[in-house]
């Protein structure tokens, strides 16, 4: 009985201990996400831990309670060794120490409390009364403790058969853990084989990836290449399209320039209007040939075409001299002086030393009554180009004109001896010897100057002049009819021919044939006077 209560107090202050003890809270630092096999794991590990923990502390709380259950029964040897020896002299204090064995002992009983319980024994045998009445005390103290004892024991027992259960569920709670953590395992191990697969299969993909990207790049470096080379073949094409182009420019322009050529060297202006034709046809832009196209359309009277011509010449080369010069003759034969004058002076402008553009000019002024602007022009042009021929040649029609016949003959014969094959020289040196009244003379230079050019209308028409006055009536006739052939509007033929008819008519006995030659210088005056107007 004894035995029981000693065990039931040493069982209450170790179960005071253990379960007294203050709890702790455990402040947990934010941690980085874990994947639910590592919670597992980890809480699997804490279940171990604590049950280990648990196991310990009961294996701690079993020794204690046989390290006091063996100190308990040294000291109850001892009391009872003590007791034997006086068991006469203590009967009273045995029979409630007796009580207080069989209602209990404190519930510790350490080495300090053997030394006083010693201590009392002795004084006990000294005083035996002291002792009874202590040991009656003592046995009060003892049956109090053993009922606050029994008490607590009552109290803790419950705690103790839960901590026992708690640690069976925790042990339960373990094994379960224990096999969710090998499955876990296992599943860990599959998932790490699956893993290394996925690692394998990555580790290939991305050397599949890799070799694709170098593919790739080798692919985009091939693209890059064709079309660098497209680039090429594509300037080659090009250059091809514009050498081709070019050769084909070329082609034709030497084409051209081979038609502009045989266009010069052909007499009959009809045929060289067609070769300048085919020539801008083959170049558009061949100014020298509209300027050249509008001199033979008018020498055939073509003025409109020939004026659209120098027109083209000009918008394609705005510089162009000659163009401007050209169009200036065109528009003084078409009474345009002012335009004519203008277009000299442009032309003039863009080349001061064009020695047949102050020439053409001098002659415009000369039929404005610019005397000396002409002959100030016409020594311009021979002081530019001495063996102007031509430049002679009208400077001596304005010296004619100024009665200096000997001025004009002597650059008649100027122009002669610089151009032996001027027919206009000697048709005007003609003129001059007829004036002179050297009529041989004149004939001689007439006959001359139709030799070197049997279109020169002038030189017809002076001729039949000189004839007519030199009785030569029907030569006379012959010239004339052979100017209007080649000229149809030229009112001086018309009016030089009315006047032989009727010179022959004053000298016809024959009424009838009378009447006719007067018909036919009526029907020539008729024919002349429009034309008067014109020029």
């Amino acid at each position: 009985m004894r035995y029981r209560i000693i065990t039931i107090v040493m069982l209450l202050l170790i179960g005071l201990k253990l379960f007294g003890q203050q709890q702790k809270t455990v402040s947990m630092s934010a941690q980085p996400q874990k994947t639910e096999v590592q919670l597992l794991e980890e809480s699997i590990l804490q279940l171990q831990t604590e049950n280990q923990a648990m196991q310990k502390q009961l294996e701690s709380l079993k020794n204690e309670v046989e390290y006091y259950r063996g100190d308990v029964r040294t000291k109850v040897a001892e009391l009872d060794s003590a007791q034997g020896h006086w068991l006469t002299m203590l009967a009273i204090i045995m029979g409630l120490i007796g009580v207080v064995f069989g209602i209990g002992v404190p519930l510790f009983i350490n080495r300090d409390n053997s030394k006083r319980l010693e201590s009392r024994f002795s004084e006990m045998k000294e005083d035996l009364k002291d002792q009874v009445k202590v040991a009656t005390e003592q046995a009060k103290d003892a049956k109090e403790q053993a009922d606050n004892a029994k008490e607590a024991f009552d109290k803790i027992h419950p705690q103790v058969k839960s901590a026992t259960e708690q640690v069976a569920s925790a042990t339960e709670q373990v094994k379960v853990a224990t096999e969710q953590a090998n499955k876990a395992e296992e599943a860990s191990k599959q998932m790490q084989i699956q893993v290394k697969s996925v690692t394998e299969q990555v580790t290939s993909a991305s050397e599949q990836a890799k070799i694709a990207k170098e593919q790739a790049e080798q692919a985009k470096k091939a693209v890059d290449e064709i079309e660098e080379l497209k680039k090429h073949v594509t300037a080659i094409e090009e250059k091809i399209k514009q050498d081709a182009v070019a050769a084909e420019k070329a082609a034709n322009e030497a084409k051209a320039s081979q038609l502009f050529t045989q266009a010069l060297n052909e007499k009959e202006s009809f045929i060289a209007i067609g070769l300048y034709n085919q020539a801008i046809e083959l170049k558009p832009d061949f100014f020298e040939a509209y300027n050249n196209r509008g001199i033979r359309k008018y020498k055939i009277g073509d003025h409109p075409g020939a004026m659209v011509d120098y027109n083209m010449a000009i918008s394609l080369k705005s510089d162009y001299a000659e163009a401007y010069n050209n169009r200036g003759n065109l528009k003084s034969r078409v009474g345009d002086q002012t335009g004519a004058l203008a277009d000299y002076d442009k032309a003039i402008s863009l080349n001061p030393g064009y020695a047949e553009l102050f020439n053409n000019r001098a002659v415009l002024k000369a039929n404005m009554g610019d005397k000396e602007g002409a002959m100030a022009d016409y020594n311009m042009a021979i002081s530019l180009k001495p063996d102007y021929s031509e430049a002679y040649n009208n400077r001596g029609n304005l010296k004619s004109k100024m009665n200096d016949y000997a001025g004009a003959l002597a650059d008649y014969n100027i122009a002669i001896f610089y151009n032996p094959d001027n027919s206009e020289a000697y048709n005007n040196r003609g003129v001059q010897k007829y004036k002179m009244g050297d009529f041989a003379g004149a004939l001689e230079d007439y006959n001359r100057a139709i030799f070197l050019n049997s279109d020169n209308i002038e030189a017809y028409n002076n001729r039949g002049v000189l004839k007519n006055n030199l009785g030569d009536q029907s030569g006379a006739l012959e010239d004339y009819n052979k100017t209007i052939a080649l000229r149809s509007d030229y009112f001086d033929a018309y009016f030089n021919r009315a006047k032989c008819y009727r010179k022959i008519a004053d000298s016809e006995q024959d009424p009838a044939k009378k009447a006719e030659l007067i018909s036919k210088a009526e029907a020539d005056e008729e024919k002349a006077k429009p034309l008067k107007k014109e020029q």
